[in-house]
């Protein structure tokens, strides 16, 4: 495995470059059992190994294995497991089935084959010189409405009216029934099923995924909530150290969390305090689920946590969209070019890691054999499901995104998306779609892209609505220089624009580090912009 290389070298735009940051790659709390449902009997201790593997020789240096969502993945004494799960036949007082959902697997795995997974797992990432976390979902809100189902517990139910945020109205929004972290009982459970965990396993560090989901309090009781939260994180590290006596090593303590600090503080996270009184080691800024969030601000977050020498790492989602989509969204997921332009956002900014969510394999898709990879190949998902359905494409990210120095030298695309999730008295923070319709009252437009080297070229791609002739209606700058019409395109996967989409040559001494800022008049009609890139080219 490639380790983290300081690079003291000055890139093009006279940056520091840390060329080889590495991956952080999160594994769902089902996927395993989900994604193997056809190959269930060939699972056996060297299958489990396999799956391991596959991140042999790729810039994947953290494995991230969820533990739980309102169910443990692995048998518990403190929650319900996939394998309780698997035997119930009654529920709410309805009879139930599960024996043909995923739970089959997972009972299969653990109670017939009597394989600890996370045991094999772990094993086989330190043989693998990859560092193993447990990750613990802290408010999943999975089908809390759709009951009974196979992915609550008899607590969830039990519970959803004394335990839930929302206790002062019915409750009929996705995130009401989430917990309520100001309930002591809550906490304790949270305490004990860490503890267990850490009594059972021995991992690199732990992870609190509080993008799932960071309702954690009453509303209106979040700033109330700053002091329970740290009292908790406390809690935790004091379980942490106690588990490091017994194990004899450190066990380092990850957080994910809002993108926005100062939302973070606004939802009774105090991150800061956290970082400050060594509660924790790693930061993970991160969108929630409908689009990856290529804004986010990285470089405050580094200096910010610098001080506590606190590492950061900055997540991307496998979904991207550019603009809301209401109750509903269309499965439009990276490419390999697109993360790449996210990645490389990421890293130029200072993350320490690159943090890969949801970015999860398919049994027929699996990446071991490394010496027969298609290098164009770029659509990582294809169809409805969230998994990966291309080896060549998993392949080529995997080996590309966790470094600076072989990013810049990628075709890499850059797309204006939005803030997915953000406290509920907060606008989604969208600048699309725009439209425009004074000449004297110009439309500005940012694209962050991180560092681009003076190597590259740059194109600007538009999705335009509106009868207007580009090259004679518009006028286009990027940072204060004009940008000249191209021709118009076709537009690549992710398909996010039904609009004609054209593209723009940006000059070279244009390009600024980190973000690029677009100004748009009209020359008279109104037009409405959907879709905004900057594609990079390497020389």
């Amino acid at each position: 495995m490639k380790n983290k290389i300081p690079c003291d070298t000055l890139n093009p735009r006279g940056e520091k470059n840390m060329q080889n940051s590495g991956i952080m790659l999160n594994e769902d709390p089902n996927h395993i059992y989900v994604s193997r449902m056809n190959v269930a009997n060939e699972i056996d201790e060297a299958y489990l190994r396999s799956f391991i593997d596959q991140y042999q020789d790729t810039d994947v240096t953290d494995f991230l294995i969820c533990a739980n969502g309102p169910l443990s993945s692995f048998p518990s004494e403190v929650l319900m497991s996939f394998s309780d799960k698997y035997l119930v036949r009654e529920e709410l007082g309805q009879p139930v089935d599960y024996t043909g959902t995923f739970v089959k697997n997972a009972y299969k795995i653990w109670n017939e084959k009597g394989l600890d997974l996370f045991s094999i797992w772990i094993d086989q990432c330190n043989r693998n010189g990859i560092h193993p976390w447990i990750s613990f979902r802290m408010n999943d809100a999975h089908c809390h409405y759709d009951i009974p189902n196979v992915l609550i517990s008899q607590n969830y139910y039990d519970h959803f009216k004394d335990f839930s945020r929302v206790r002062h109205r019915r409750q009929f929004q996705y995130y009401d029934r989430c917990r309520d972290f100001a309930i002591l009982e809550v906490r304790k459970e949270w305490i004990a099923y860490i503890t267990e965990t850490l009594e059972r396993y021995s991992p690199y560090g732990i992870e609190l995924d509080f993008q799932r989901e960071f309702d954690c309090f009453q509303i209106g009781h979040e700033w109330a909530g700053i002091e329970i939260m740290t009292s908790f994180l406390k809690e935790v590290k004091e379980t942490v150290i106690n588990a490091e006596k017994r194990i004899g090593h450190p066990i380092k303590i990850a957080v994910r969390c809002h993108a926005d600090p100062v939302y973070c503080m606004e939802l009774g996270f105090d991150i800061l305090k956290w970082a400050k009184l060594q509660y924790i080691d790693m930061v993970i800024p991160s969108p929630r689920f409908r689009t990856t969030d290529n804004d986010m601000p990285i470089r405050l977050w580094k200096q910010m946590l610098q001080p506590y020498h606190v590492e950061l790492a900055g997540a991307m989602e496998i979904l991207v969209n550019q603009t809301p989509v209401g109750d509903t969204y269309e499965v439009q997921a990276n490419t390999v070019s697109t993360a790449l332009g996210t990645a490389a956002n990421i890293l130029s900014q200072g993350a320490d890691k690159l943090y890969l969510f949801n970015y999860m394999d398919t049994a027929d898709h699996m990446i071991l054999d490394k010496s027969n990879i298609d290098s164009s190949a770029d659509e990582l998902i294809t169809g409805e499901t969230l998994y990966i359905n291309s080896s060549s494409a998993y392949c080529r990210l995997l080996t590309t995104a966790g470094s600076l120095e072989k990013i810049n030298k990628a075709f890499r695309r850059h797309i204006v998306t939005y803030q997915d999730k953000n406290p509920l008295w907060r606008d989604t923070r969208a600048q699309l779609p725009c439209t425009v319709q004074s000449a004297e009252e110009p439309k500005f437009i940012k694209i962050a892209t991180g560092i681009i080297p003076q190597t590259c070229s740059t194109v600007l791609k538009l999705g335009i609505t509106g009868n207007v002739n580009p090259k004679s209606d518009l006028e286009l700058y990027i940072n204060s220089s004009e940008v000249r019409f191209l021709k118009e395109v076709s537009p690549e996967p992710p398909i996010l624009t039904k609009s004609p989409v054209y593209s723009f040559v940006i000059p070279n001494t244009a390009i600024q580090q980190f973000f690029q800022v677009l100004e748009i008049f009209t020359k008279g009609k109104t037009f409405t912009i959907d879709y905004v890139e900057i594609a990079v080219i390497p020389k």
